[in-house]
């Protein structure tokens, strides 16, 4: 793929990217509560157009751009956001090599749909509920539509790993009671903007989680605390731990984690009210999965 083709592709993302924009600045300017079919339904039209142009800058980032490296590591990931790279007939030659700032018009775009992609499902948490403002305070439903929300701004630190973001991530933490995952970012403030706002930011979100005792993290390991009954059961800290340490430390891991919680609460709902089935799960499911995880801590 020659560079002109290239360029089209990026200017085809961006178009896609400014008409989901175009949508969610109308949709943040509605009121809630509403239906939440109705909502996800508008907010589906949406990141469908985000989906269809980061598949494009995937893509075409594919072709053989040269690798950046970011400013700062704001989140542990394991997993390259370019694939393996196309054959040789397929790459650009040393005449057609992009300009560095064109790679970073790139890395701008994608940043800006995950930007725009976690604000819409941020939006549709407060639109099929109350408005969230306090940690706690989401139903499943709309924590679910947090986490997702969560998810978006840590594939966004990828491209272009920025305190502001990292800040935005804290809250949405904090909000979800995840307050480990929120520590973290806290930390990771301090470290990169130690003498600026974020920085400061960062410490008094330090202090709050050492003294507000309602900032406690809860933990969501929902299947296995249905089956064994506690959410301290020492299956439940083994498989806890496993997504906290493994699972949330590369992108792939975080999708299936947020996939988990999406479809998870119904589940652990119908394990809860059915003693025998719990006793089933966890004989069959919770146990083996925690005996798996230890033993792979073991060997690492």
């Amino acid at each position: 793929m020659s560079t002109e083709q290239l360029e089209q592709q990026v200017v085809k993302a961006a178009g896609l990217i400014d008409e989901a924009a175009r949508q969610a600045l109308a949709f943040a300017a509605q009121t809630g509560p509403q239906e939440y079919d109705a909502v996800i339904g508008e907010v589906d039209a949406i990141t469908d157009l985000l989906e269809e142009a980061q598949q494009i800058l995937l893509e075409t980032e594919a072709e053989g751009l040269p690798d950046q490296e970011s400013p700062i590591e704001a989140v542990p990931d394991d997993d390259d956001v370019a694939s393996e790279p196309a054959a040789a007939e397929n790459e650009l030659t040393e005449d057609e090599t992009l300009p560095f700032d064109f790679t970073m018009s790139m890395q701008e775009l994608e940043h800006q749909s995950r930007q725009i992609e976690a604000r819409v499902y941020r939006q549709a948490a407060d639109l099929i509920g109350n408005a969230i403002t306090e940690p706690g305070q989401a139903t499943d439903k709309q924590d679910e539509l947090l986490n997702t929300a969560a998810v978006a701004l840590e594939a966004g630190l990828g491209s272009k790993p920025d305190p502001e973001t990292l800040l935005s991530l804290l809250e949405l933490r904090v909000l979800q009671l995840e307050i480990k995952k929120a520590r973290f970012i806290a930390d990771l403030l301090v470290k990169i903007d130690e003498d600026g706002p974020h920085g400061e930011k960062g410490r008094e979100w330090l202090s709050r989680f050492d003294t507000d005792k309602k900032l406690k993290d809860r933990g969501r390991c929902f299947i296995a605390t249905a089956a064994c009954g506690a959410n301290d059961a020492p299956d439940v800290l083994a498989l806890r731990q496993f997504r906290d340490v493994t699972l949330e430390s590369f992108r792939a891991g975080r999708v299936l984690t947020s996939v988990y919680y999406r479809l998870s609460p119904p589940l652990a709902q119908t394990i809860d009210k059915h003693p025998t089935l719990a006793r089933i799960v966890r004989s069959l499911l919770v146990r083996p999965l925690a005996r798996m995880v230890r033993q792979a801590s073991t060997r690492a």
